[in-house]
């Protein structure tokens, strides 16, 4: 997310304190259920899912799942994990949940973690069991439908287990059914005053500050000429120098 100004007159605006904006990027949760695929101590299932143009922080992972096999000792767990030639790689966090997920519904695990989805980037979401399918197995429902819920704008991607011997297609036209939840954060305001010194509450979240001489062209930079800059009571501050006056700045999200 980004907001920009322009530096050719005064302008000066009081700080307020960060919000947060919780959105579903994707989901096909709504979608008519088809059948499920079962999740054990011998079989792990994914499915993929391409972010979009800007960059986010995972908030939480909803999956729908069947009544599981009875059981259910506790062993049912949801992770994030990067790609890898079109297959899950490395595990990027373990999602906090139910881990006996025994009744039919949707189950919603939530991330800890301040873990940022970089843009136009392949995740995938893996479920894996301890328990033996003859105690307690665990049911992923799945849809035959590529269709997304409405609001989403991110990629469904494709459905994948592994027995123990490597992750293999579970078929074309296999949906799992999930929705991703993310947190962005809004801008917080920025001051502008003379001489031309731009500040903006410290947030702990990785804005930029970037200008461009032309805010028609796509040519946006990182500040890095300024006089002075640094943080000073929670704000962060940037003292510019006098041709800055003729710029547009923005504060871009980075992952």
């Amino acid at each position: 997310m980004k907001m920009i100004l322009h530096v050719g007159f005064f302008f000066c605006a009081a700080a307020v304190g960060l919000a947060q904006t919780n959105f579903t990027p994707i989901s096909n949760l709504n979608q008519s259920s088809a059948e499920t695929i079962g999740i054990w101590n011998t079989q792990t299932l994914a499915v993929s899912f391409t972010t979009g143009n800007a960059a986010t922080f995972l908030s939480a992972v909803s999956v729908s799942l069947a009544n599981g096999g009875g059981g259910g000792v506790g062993h049912f767990n949801l992770s994030l994990y990067s790609d890898a030639n079109g297959s899950p790689s490395s595990s990027l966090t373990t999602l906090g949940g139910n881990n006996t997920p025994t009744g039919a519904g949707i189950y919603t695990y939530t991330n800890a973690s301040s873990l940022s989805l970089s843009t136009n980037t392949t995740y995938w979401i893996v479920a894996s069991s301890l328990d033996s399918p003859n105690t307690a197995a665990y049911e992923w429902n799945l849809t035959f439908n590529p269709a997304l819920d409405a609001g989403s704008f991110w990629a469904l991607g494709v459905t994948k287990y592994n027995s123990g011997s490597g992750w293999n297609s579970a078929g074309a036209g296999v949906y799992q059914q999930f929705s991703v939840t993310v947190t962005n954060p809004i801008p917080p305001t920025t001051s502008i005053s003379q001489p031309i010194v731009l500040t903006y509450q410290d947030s702990g979240f990785p804005f930029v500050l970037q200008q461009n001489s032309d805010l028609a062209t796509t040519n946006w930079i990182t500040v890095t000429n300024a006089i002075l800059s640094g943080v000073i009571s929670n704000q962060t501050v940037f003292i510019l120098p006098p041709n800055a006056r003729q710029m547009f700045y923005r504060l871009q999200l980075v992952p």
